[in-house]
């Protein structure tokens, strides 16, 4: 019996080490925006970037893939360097600050007043291996502009990204991920340019006007 008990101990303390040994930590992805800053300027209106919301399954720092059947699943021992949410929050600020057509470019909670506002709603940002492997990596940003000030709607629009990877390996998917999520930024930093200045141009007395004219 004592013999017994002995090996059980053991067994179990091997199991326990072996579940130890396979616990390895997750490699972790960031993302940049394109090198393409403009001149900064002290003409252009002030903008807040609300935090992005985020469709189900896309909270997480967890990197997604999207399988047949709608089938969502995430890549093992792989994670952004954030939660999504904050992660497309800060590339947004971040590629209309380098664009150079903002005087300051801030997070909506910041105690600074901003004359634009914008909200955006991250509903596809995955690796989609239903139809294709490599999978063909998926943005997809649908957004709304305002007046900070009044909170007015001036206007909505969605963009949307497809890239396919090189290759069904980690690096070529996250370079994938990389490459459309700067097509979108570039195409967000676009519309919202073009919205604020249709606004200025339609209403003289708005506070977009009175910033940009």
């Amino acid at each position: 019996m004592r013999l017994c008990s002995l090996l059980l101990v053991a067994a179990l303390g091997a199991c326990s080490s072996g579940f130890v040994s396979r616990d390895t930590q997750p490699t972790v992805y960031v993302l940049r925006v394109a090198g393409t800053a403009g001149p900064a300027t002290s003409e252009g209106p002030t903008i807040a970037v609300a935090r992005p919301s985020v469709a189900p399954g896309l909270a997480s720092e967890r990197i997604v893939l999207l399988g047949p059947d709608h089938r969502l699943d995430v890549f093992a021992a792989s994670e952004w360097a954030a939660e999504t949410p904050d992660m497309i929050g800060a590339l947004v600020r971040q590629q209309l600050l380098d664009s150079g057509g903002f005087r300051a470019v801030v997070e909506e909670q910041d105690p600074f007043a901003a004359e634009l506002l914008l909200s955006l709603r991250v509903t596809e940002f995955w690796a989609d291996y239903s139809q294709a492997t490599p999978p063909v990596v998926r943005v997809r940003f649908d957004c709304l502009l305002g007046s900070e000030r009044q909170r007015q709607l001036l206007g909505t629009f969605t963009v949307t990204a497809e890239v396919q990877a090189a290759a069904n390996r980690m690096a070529a998917v996250v370079t994938a991920f990389e490459q459309a999520t700067q097509q979108a930024l570039r195409e967000v930093n676009r519309e919202v340019i073009a919205r604020g200045e249709a606004a200025s141009a339609q209403n003289e007395d708005s506070p977009v006007a009175s910033i940009t004219r």
